[in-house]
């Protein structure tokens, strides 16, 4: 990253089947802040970390990314000015669909009120499925086939460059009520 010359922090944060822990020695999702070059992070964080387990799949990545959206190291930081948060999930298992049942895993965004809408979002090169809407004023999703208000369709890496704010929306598939599939698509920082 550094010969790239890219101003980055990175992070990384360590997470197995549960999001509270307990059982087969399951630790709630943790991480140690950030790191401002590749070598400090690999040295530091990385290298150091301990693979523990393994075989009782499916893992809690998204109380991983969770963490990372919601945790105090990851979103206080001397970030630019308008820097694009991106979080990439790294597993070797399946990932749980929610630790709450089927009422959909909650994301927080405090900042910003989830749109009264509803968003379907479809891979159409891969398995890949979510439904996302707003309750009580917290944000859910479910890793599901199902009816939204809206829905985006197109490949996985369209529909990623699309969340970023790095593809023309005209470029995937928005089907259903186009107000709803804005509400959700101009989020900031989405």
């Amino acid at each position: 990253l550094e010969s790239a010359n890219l101003n980055v922090l990175l992070g990384g944060i360590r997470y197995s089947d549960s999001l509270t822990g307990g059982g087969f020695a399951d630790t709630p999702p943790d991480g140690d802040g950030l790191y401002s070059s590749s070598s400090d992070f690999l040295t530091n964080w990385l290298d150091p970390l301990a693979l523990e387990g393994g075989g009782d799949g499916p893992e809690d990545g998204l109380g991983g990314l969770m963490t990372a959206m919601d945790g105090i190291d990851f979103t206080v930081a001397p970030f630019r000015q308008g820097a694009k948060k991106v979080f990439l999930l790294i597993t070797d298992n399946a990932v749980k669909d929610t630790e709450d049942g089927d009422t959909g895993a909650v994301l927080s965004r405090a900042e910003v009120d989830p749109p009264a809408s509803s968003l379907h979002v479809h891979c159409t090169d891969v398995d890949g499925e979510w439904l996302v809407w707003g309750d009580k004023g917290e944000y859910r999703m479910l890793p599901v086939h199902d009816k939204g208000d809206a829905a985006i369709r197109g490949p996985a890496a369209n529909i990623w460059l699309l969340l970023m704010g790095r593809l023309d929306r005209s470029k995937l598939d928005v089907v259903g009520d186009a107000s709803a599939a804005a509400a959700w698509l101009d989020l900031p920082n989405w």
